[in-house]
Parts: structure tokens; C-alpha cells; sequence
């Protein structure tokens, strides 16, 4: 948790969004789902075909070849997490972090290049209960 002495009024050029303060830190770009399916392609130098399913079909496909033998719920549930990602429900961009970082924030699709890339130290893990 970042806490900066002074609260908000340390950064003047920073105003919080809400009643309650809250700073919105977020990256300078917004990335679509497809950008991060590209990202991952192209870390792992291979080819991520993207396939648009009706959202039944998603879900039926997803619960069948899931390899932690989620139930359908699980997908039912992700769904709709996946369907705000696009109808824009994360669009949100807002300059703080950047202000907070004294820097351009990283973008999320380098965030992904550099965790999933680089050393291969990166393991898939699935810890859904």
C-alpha cells in the first residue's frame, strides 16, 4: 500500500476521484484483452489465434477443458468479468501514478512481456477454490 506523508494534499496536482480520497493509479494507455492475447504471443513467439464464441459456448468450452476441473459457475462468474473488460468498464486512465512515480507508468501489456517473458521463471499456477 502506497501512503504518501500529507495524504492527497502532498501531490496539489493530483485530485482524488471520490469523497473518500481515492486515487485512481492507473497506467497512461488502456489495453484491450486481444492486446494482452498479442503480448503473450508475442513473448512466447508463437501464434494466439483468437476465437469469438457466443458467451454459452464460451462457457461450455471453458468448464470441459479446464485443466483444474473448475465447475461451470467458475466460468458462468468470468464471464461477466470478461464482458465489462468489453463493454470499457476498465477503461480507466487517470494520471496520478505517473505523478506519484515521476515517470510514465508501464503499460499493461509490457507488464505481461515482462513477467511472462524474460528468465522463464514464470509458472502458470491456478489457485481457484
Amino acid at each position: 500500500m502506497l501512503i504518501a506523508k500529507g495524504g492527497p494534499a502532498a501531490f496539489p496536482s493530483i485530485t482524488p476521484k471520490t469523497s473518500k480520497n481515492i486515487l485512481l493509479l492507473t497506467s497512461a494507455d488502456v489495453d484491450t484483452l486481444e492486446d494482452v492475447v498479442r503480448a503473450l504471443a508475442d513473448v512466447k513467439g508463437t501464434e494466439l489465434p483468437i476465437e469469438w464464441l457466443e458467451p454459452e459456448q464460451w462457457i461450455e468450452a471453458s468448464a470441459r477443458d479446464d485443466v483444474g476441473g473448475k465447475q461451470r459457475g467458475w466460468f458462468e462468474a468470468r464471464l461477466r468479468v470478461l464482458e465489462g473488460f468489453n463493454e470499457g468498464e476498465a477503461e480507466v486512465v487517470d494520471s496520478a501514478l505517473g505523478v506519484l512515480l515521476g515517470r510514465r507508468p508501464e503499460r499493461g501489456v509490457d507488464g505481461v512481456g515482462r513477467l511472462v517473458g524474460g528468465d522463464g521463471g514464470f509458472t502458470w499456477h491456478q489457485n481457484h477454490v
